[in-house]
Formats: C-alpha cells, structure tokens, sequence
C-alpha cells in the first residue's frame, strides 16, 4: 500500500503544484485515533490536517487562502 509521503510526491509530480493540506478519511477509527492521526500528520508533514465530515472545512478553506490570495478576495465581494 502506498505511503501518504509517496501520494504526496506523486500528486505535486503529476500536478506541478504542492499539496497544501491533508484530509483524513475516519472510517474505522474512533474519536482517538482520528485526533492522534490529524495530530501526527500535521506535525509530519507540516500541514493543516482534518477530517472535513469530523471537523468541518476550515483549515481547508485557510490553506487555499494562504496558496491562492486571490480567491479570498474574490470570496469577500461576493455576497
């Protein structure tokens, strides 16, 4: 089975572009595990990390606002 390291290389490779945060699908773990793996990737890796169905999107939402500026400031004259 792949590593989540060599899914990372593989999608920036094929991509051209960095991965700027990870989600986590909880399926078969518990409260625990899911908070220890948000936990352990976050400081491996060094990215925003969450479960979205868990924890909601907001830690996704800022990594794109972090890469992609512009976006924020499209979001904000939207409403």
């Amino acid at each position: 089975m792949p590593t989540l390291k060599s899914e990372i290389q593989l999608l920036e490779t094929f991509s051209h572009s960095k991965v700027i945060a990870i989600t986590i699908n909880h399926e078969n773990m518990n409260t625990e595990e899911l908070k220890r793996a948000t936990k352990d990737y976050e400081d491996l890796y060094r990215l925003p990390t969450t479960d979205a169905l868990a924890y909601g999107c907001n830690k996704l939402v800022k990594a794109l606002f972090k890469a992609f500026p512009d976006l924020k400031e499209k979001s904000q004259s939207i409403k």
